[in-house]
């Protein structure tokens, strides 16, 4: 033991460098195979979580696609059940035999309502144009001022609580001249406006002009009272109070209401049946027999269509001279 102690340290040694040699090699190998390793799986990594974010980008894209295209379809069947409600609207008209109204809709349509309301979801509003005051007669064909109806229109701002001095912006929309009147604007006031626009310097094409006009823009109330459409005369079976005091300065409150009342339980059929109601003597029928029917041809319809959380509106104006209808107006929303 000695010997072995004492004879072979140098061989001892030898021997034992080539294993730290090989050891530290392993150890080196086994460092460089765990990076490799580390990194294959870092990319691994990356490349799985890019495919999921791909996978849930393209699933969020796919429930997006799926929902335009639900509300696609929802859109085209809630413009399809607009629509149907405008035709159903004139062809309730249209078959109507009397001039009954209840409330401002023709009763025929309300039996038409509740008979479909099951079948299609829709909802629809019906207004008499020629319950209303044609605002385009203010001025006669030769551009001269129209007394009477100016007046009739004075009255009516009158009792809507309208200032009487929007009229001159009336008469400068309406007139071809580019001179404004004391209240009223021409097309230099009009162009300078944030957005600018030109004076009409003629008829009124639709009643959405006339919110263009200065003094109406904040008046939206004014277009049940105004129409473009009707050929000046108003029928006292739909016209609401404000345009029946509008006809007459001896028109009060009191007799536009006794003319309401009357209507309601026994509709005028000719203009003649305006006398029985009480207030209304000879002198004032004359006056105001110009200006008044009892028959109505022309209608604003407001049809709108729903479907799931779709909808659509549809705002049409119709004649309903002539064997079909005619639509003087389309405008969709």
């Amino acid at each position: 033991m000695k010997l072995a102690g004492i004879g072979y340290p140098e061989r001892t040694l030898a021997l034992d460098k080539p294993r730290k040699v090989l050891m530290t090699a392993a150890r080196e190998k086994n460092r460089k195979g765990f990076g490799s390793q580390g990194t294959a799986f870092l990319i691994t990594i990356l490349i799985v979580g890019s495919l999921t974010a791909l996978a849930l980008a393209f699933a969020q894209e796919a429930i997006v696609e799926v929902s335009l295209s639900s509300y696609s379809r929802d859109g085209i069947v809630a413009h399809q059940n607009a629509y149907s409600g405008v035709f159903l609207a004139l062809a309730a008209l249209k078959k109507e035999e009397s001039d009954a109204v209840e409330n401002g809709q023709p009763q025929e349509i309300k039996a038409f309502l509740e008979q479909l309301k099951s079948e299609f979801d829709f909802s629809w509003r019906v207004i008499d144009e020629c319950g209303k005051l044609n605002v385009n007669l203010l001025l006669n064909a030769d551009g001269e001022v129209n007394e009477e109806r100016s007046a009739q229109i004075v009255r009516l701002f009158q009792t809507i609580g309208s200032k009487e001095g929007s009229l001159d912006g009336l008469f400068d929309w309406l007139d071809q001249d580019d001179e404004p009147r004391m209240n009223g604007a021409e097309s230099d006031y009009y162009e300078n406006l944030e957005d600018p626009y030109s004076c009409g310097n003629g008829p009124f094409l639709t009643t959405r002009q006339i919110h263009m006009v200065r003094g109406f823009e904040g008046a939206p109330q004014i277009a049940d009272f105004l129409t473009i459409y009707s050929d000046g005369k108003v029928n006292i079976n739909t016209a609401p109070l404000e345009v029946l005091m509008s006809l007459h300065e001896s028109i009060d409150t009191p007799t536009a209401q006794m003319i309401i009342r009357y209507r309601q339980d026994i509709p005028f059929k000719t203009t003649e049946d305006l006398k029985n109601v009480p207030g209304m003597d000879d002198s004032l029928f004359a006056a105001i027999l110009p200006w008044i029917s009892v028959k109505s041809r022309i209608y604003s319809i407001e049809a709108e269509g729903r479907h799931g959380d779709a909808s659509f509106r549809i705002l049409a104006v119709a004649s309903l001279e002539g064997k079909k209808p005619r639509f003087l107006y389309w405008r969709t929303l």
